[in-house]
């Protein structure tokens, strides 16, 4: 479900507005509402991107792409970047920032701080008074954030989350009070919403922290910024605000077009003028930009930036408790059977102490899923490092804590001891004193040994409490320790801009306006337009989650200003969108975007009144401008909304925005207003030519205006200069004549200089493409446009990308618990290209028991790759599994592995066991500098295996065998398929191989196949919808029992299976009417070496259900070899309830299979 986009195109932008909201938190939406609702044409600009239900990170690898960290001396991420970090000496933040704030990434708890809090000398008189009134003003904001916000608490007929279960026992153990709180999640409207939004229940999968793709969290953009726009606000996105700047009776405000990549050409910043101005940028960047506007010269209270406060945040862990807690979100990957439930549902509530400033809450939480593969790792390492066990249960608590500690480690962040973490989030009092300052442009966070103040001890110790009463290990914020100095992490932050009686005691007074201090005369004046609604101007701590007084107070002032300036707002519910919005799941088109600058002069002498026509008038203005010095620059964005029909067009139209700097013209920079670009346009005054044209009206902030038109000529004779036609612009500016063109002002000529042009190709992007594969799309449909030459000359760089594959994207993956692969090429005696993949599990500090061990390499089966020991669909696979035990892995990619372009070709079993085995060997060796490895082979990859080392393969110390091994021994329909020679009959009609793959673009007889291997199946009762899983069992036979196979691994067997040549397949049913190993030609040169060569430790797994190879197939090599080497180590092991690949690939491999792998391995370390 995807709801209609609430964001403009930028090109859509206004150049003035009645009313100019900075910001989309509670503050800024909620003016944009209100002051929208009185009928003001308002524009909210946003520095963040919009994201819609379901387009929020799901994975750690999106969520690493959507972070930004402000240091203290640059930033790393991009400024719209969803969750944004600030890093300081004594306290951090965590904030929001998109289309909705902070709303979008918070636990959406709203509760009213206590009394006293309010009623603090901290606060202007008049709201200290109103918060005894029950019909005051404030009480009427918290009122209305109510109606819209919708607060109510987890239902009584929802499933039981076990952490509000455990915060219970613990406030029992406390004796504290403890309640359900108030959150902002739908619960119960299944479809349109009061403002017209479409929303579902809440599923409980725990992510609110990471952005709701559910649609029941009521954001601010469920709520306050659709109804908005559903008063005609206009929202524009990615639009970082810098300063504001007083021009009369209007504010200028000064942003920077975030994606456009504007800075590459020292252009100036973009702006918007307003009669009004709301900011409400938050805590941070309210401050900062009232900081940057102060710099400019505008007169403000020097409190600004004093007072911040971290409103007591204390973060913490109790860790491997006793108890269930499932605090971990899930994301799509749903447990019906262990709910996480929304982030935050709970309160121990601590605010009855003697001292009111001691008072505190203490909140359960939940941990995103895109954090849940650091869980283990982390928790382990700070509960060892910081960690306090509050169980103190004696010896047997102990190894139920590692038992849990292992789970973890080896199954991942929803078993053991992370399974059983709660997370906790306590809001007290801090003396909000710190200070918010600008060093070299950038803000800073000054407040020197905030983590020492006596109340974060007492936090800490009422962590300790209600982690005891769970007999787990309390761990306190990672950065809160003498490691890193005692140092804070805030989520709610405020202060900076703080409310005042008058401009010695604030920044604004109680109505949110901004004092124009310092002024002794009148210490109470105001900028009467310039307000600042958010979390900046609360004076001091709040000892509670702050977003619903924020919106109290934003409410307020909004009904003031609409009260003061004889506005009316319109609070009637429910609203509805325009008729002419955006639909509801709307895809938008695919479109294209780059910025161009040019740079040249321009004659302001307008001779004979009469506008230049060819190429030598123009050259002719362009000299006598640059004689009398008067430049032209242009920095333009052009960008086209949708591509195809743009290239469709006869007039292949795009927007364009962006600035003008002409001296000559206007001291302010120019602003571009409805800008046109038409790309390649048919000239019918000359023969074989066309235009690109570029049209726009221009604006400066006192109110002059211009026409520019410009044009570059494209010729089509052979021999043109083709660099200049394109990068030549020449220009007219014109008067404003009341909208329409007036007199001629000025004109000449531009050129796009060549640094400036490989800064361009730098800016081409695609447009509202949810993939790389889209973006692909985008950038090759706009370079195929221009073909030949022309297509080099503005997208060249672009040609070297692969053409556009129309196959679907690949499906989003979870990120192994493994180490960064490594990918090694292996080269053959015959000249084939293999592939080793290595994950080196060493040295990890999750290690089951802490010891480094070597390398195993590991053999897929036929018709498959190494694929199946790495893919993430079990929560565990093999390769985390060895990684957890500290195993070196190298995943060994044979020659008809079906990753490799080999696959097709045809070749023997002895030439993966003569050939591609020991090139693999020695490559490990060579690269670790061991002198032999560990071998675990399965299906096919233990026969070529065996293979090998019957061969004479050396370096390998001990071999683990899953299915089969010396004695080739199948089950009933392989020994049909053998006795049959199907392999040999296929070939003799010319086919060479056959593919498990198949997909919806399958052919006549692709389709016929199906249908018929779904026959054959259905007869061995293991026909499945899915034709590559029937493909596998005609092939094969029935490869797995299919209660061990969880639905996402069934799902992605297409990624799995693939193609097998026939002359491998000929040689294995050649063994399989032997019941032995054969080489190619049937003759028996492996076994004789047995006694010997198989001198080493070997474990064979089997399983007792497998059809592809009978359990005795591994029972008779077994006895063999106990027999020629009665001494040395075999061991077998039957694998009860499980078949063939299941053994690999199952849902709980890992607990059922893999410890005797691990087992046999560690003996021969």
């Amino acid at each position: 479900m995807k709801n209609r986009r609430l964001s403009k195109p930028i090109e859509k932008m206004q150049p003035h507005y009645d009313v100019v909201v900075i910001g989309s938190g509670y503050g800024g939406s909620i003016s944009a509402s209100r002051l929208s609702r009185a009928g003001k044409k308002v524009c909210l600009l946003e520095r963040g991107k919009e994201y819609l239900t379901g387009e929020f990170p799901d994975t750690e690898t999106e969520a690493a792409t959507h972070m930004q960290f402000n240091l203290k001396n640059k930033r790393i991420g991009s400024q719209s970047s969803l969750y944004d970090f600030w890093v300081d000496d004594d306290i951090n933040v965590f904030k929001g920032c998109g289309l909705g704030g902070t709303s979008l990434v918070n636990a959406n708890v709203s509760i009213r701080p206590e009394k006293w809090v309010l009623k603090d000398n901290s606060f202007p008189k008049i709201l200290q008074d109103e918060s005894e009134n029950g019909t005051s003003d404030l009480e009427e904001g918290y009122r209305l954030a109510y109606q819209m916000l919708k607060p109510n608490p987890y239902p009584e007929n929802f499933p039981k989350l076990d952490k509000l279960e455990a915060h219970r026992k613990s406030a029992k153990a406390m004796n504290q009070p403890f309640y359900k709180t108030d959150i902002n999640v739908n619960f119960d409207v299944d479809g349109k919403n009061h403002v017209g939004v479409q929303q579902k229940p809440c599923n409980l999968c725990g992510d609110c922290v990471s952005g709701c793709n559910v649609g029941a969290k009521n954001t601010t953009m469920m709520n306050y910024l659709p109804d908005a726009v559903n008063f005609g606000a206009d929202i524009f996105v990615e639009c970082s605000v810098s300063h504001l700047e007083k021009s009369d009776d209007k504010w200028i405000i000064h942003f920077e077009l975030l994606g456009a990549q504007r800075h590459k050409f020292d252009a100036p910043e973009m702006y918007v003028t307003a009669d009004n101005v709301v900011l409400s940028a938050g805590t941070l960047g309210s401050t900062e930009i009232m900081l940057r506007t102060k710099e400019k010269g505008l007169k403000v209270s020097n409190k600004l930036g004093f007072h911040f406060s971290g409103n007591g945040d204390v973060l913490g862990f109790g860790y491997n408790t006793e108890e269930k807690i499932n605090g971990i979100g899930r994301g799509l990957h749903l447990d019906k059977e262990n709910p996480v439930g929304p982030c935050i549902t709970s309160v121990i509530d601590i605010r009855k102490t003697e001292n009111l400033e001691d008072g505190m809450i203490l909140e359960e939480g939940a941990a995103p899923s895109p954090m849940a593969k650091f869980f283990p790792g982390f928790m382990a390492t700070m509960a060892t490092l910081a960690g306090k066990d509050e169980s103190k249960d004696g010896f047997v608590s102990e190894i139920k804590e590692k038992k849990r500690e292992i789970e973890s480690a080896i199954r991942g962040p929803y078993k053991g001891a992370t399974q059983n973490t709660q997370t906790y989030l306590i809001m007290t009092h801090d003396k909000s004193a710190g200070h918010l300052s600008l060093k070299d442009n950038r803000l800073q966070i000054n407040w020197k040994g905030v983590g020492h103040e006596e109340i974060f001890k007492k936090a800490s110790n009422h962590i300790r409490e209600a982690t005891k009463a769970l007999k787990g290990t309390s761990v306190p914020n990672p950065t809160w320790t003498k490691l890193f100095n005692q140092d804070l992490v805030t989520v709610h932050p405020l202060g900076g801009c703080i409310m005042g009686e008058n401009s010695n005691q604030g920044v604004v007074n109680h109505k949110g306006q901004v004092f124009t201090a310092p002024n002794k005369e009148n210490e109470e004046a105001v900028y009467e337009n310039l307000y600042i609604a958010d979390g900046s101007i609360v004076p001091r701590s709040l000892g509670a989650n702050p977003l619903l007084t924020i919106s109290a107070l934003s409410e307020r002032i909004c009904k003031i200003m609409a009260r003061d300036k004889g506005w009316e707002i319109d609070y009637n519910l429910p609203s509805k969108p325009s008729e002419n919005s955006t639909k509801e799941n709307e895809k938008r088109p695919l479109g294209i975007q780059f910025t161009e600058t040019m740079k040249g002069f321009i004659s302001t002498k307008k001779a004979d009144e009469k506008a230049c026509e060819t190429s030598e008038e123009f050259q002719k203005a362009y000299k006598e401008g640059k004689s009398d010095n008067h430049p032209f620059k242009i920095t333009l964005t052009v960008l086209c909304e949708n591509l195809e029909e743009m290239l469709e067009d006869n007039e292949h139209l795009s927007q364009m925005v962006g600035t003008v700097e002409a001296p000559s013209l206007s001291t302010d920079p120019l602003l571009i207003s409805e800008g046109t670009f038409q790309l390649f346009v048919e000239y019918e005054d000359e023969m074989e030519t066309k235009r690109m044209v570029y049209k726009a009206k221009l604006f400066n902030p006192k109110g002059e205006s211009y026409h520019f038109e410009g044009y570059k000529t494209i010729r089509g004779d052979k021999g043109f200069d083709m660099w200049s036609d394109t990068t030549t612009l020449y220009s007219t500016v014109f008067a404003d004549n009341n909208g329409e063109k007036g007199e001629l002002k000025a004109q000449g000529i531009i050129h796009v200089h060549l640094t400036d042009f490989v800064k361009q190709m730098t800016t081409m992007k695609a447009l509202h493409a949810d993939t790389a594969t889209e973006k692909l799309k985008a950038l090759y449909s706009f370079g195929k446009y221009f073909a030949g030459n022309l297509y080099d000359t503005y997208g060249g760089i672009l040609a070297k990308a692969s053409v556009f594959n129309p196959t679907a994207p690949p499906r989003k993956k979870r990120p192994l618990r493994a180490p960064e692969p490594q990918i090694y090429p292996v080269k053959t005696s015959d000249g084939v290209n293999l592939l080793l993949t290595r994950y080196d599990g060493r040295d990890r500090e999750d290690l089951e028991d802490g010891i480094n061990k070597g390398s195993v390499m590991l053999a897929h089966g036929f018709s498959v790759s190494g694929l199946i020991f790495e893919i993430d669909t079990p929560d565990t696979n093999l390769v985390e599994y060895l990684c957890a035990h500290g195993y070196d892995v190298w995943v060994m990619e044979y020659r008809t592995s079906i990753a490799l372009p080999s696959a097709k070709d045809q070749c023997t079993a002895d030439d993966i066991a003569m050939k591609d085995f020991p090139a693999c060997v020695d490559k490990i060796l060579k690269i670790t500098g061991e002198k032999d490895i560990q071998l675990f082979t399965h299906c096919v990859g233990a026969i070529t295996g065996v293979m090998a080392m019957l061969g004479g393969l050396k370096g390998v110390r001990s071999m683990v065998c899953f299915q089969v091994a010396a004695d080739i021994i199948g089950g009933e329909q392989i020994k049909l398929k053998a006795a049959a020679h199907v392999p040999t009959l296929l070939k003799k009609f010319g086919i060479e191989t056959m593919s498990a793959y198949t997909d919806v673009n399958a052919g006549w007889l692709d389709k016929a196949l199906n249908t018929a291997v779904k026959a054959y199946s259905a007869v061995l009762g293991s026909d499945t919808n899915d034709p590559i899983a029937n493909r596998v069992t005609f092939m094969f036979s029935t490869l797995y029992e299919k209660e061990n196979i969880d639905e996402k691994t069934f799902d992605s067997f297409h990624e799995m299976f693939g193609v097998t040549n026939l002359t491998t397949y000929e040689q294995l049913t050649l063994m399989s009417r032997e019941k032995e190993l054969r080489n190619a030609e049937g003759e028996d040169v492996y076994l004789p070496h047995a006694k010997d060569r198989l001198n080493i430790p070997m474990c064979f797994v089997h399983g007792e259900k497998n059809e592809v190879f009978v359990p005795e197939a591994t029972e008779r090599t077994y006895n063999r070899l106990k027999a020629l080497n009665p001494e040395q180590h075999y061991e077998r092991h039957v694998i009860e309830g499980y078949g063939h690949q299941d053994c690999v690939i199952g849902k709980n491999a890992d607990r059922d299979v893999w410890h005797h792998v691990v087992a046999f391995l560690d003996k021969n370390n």
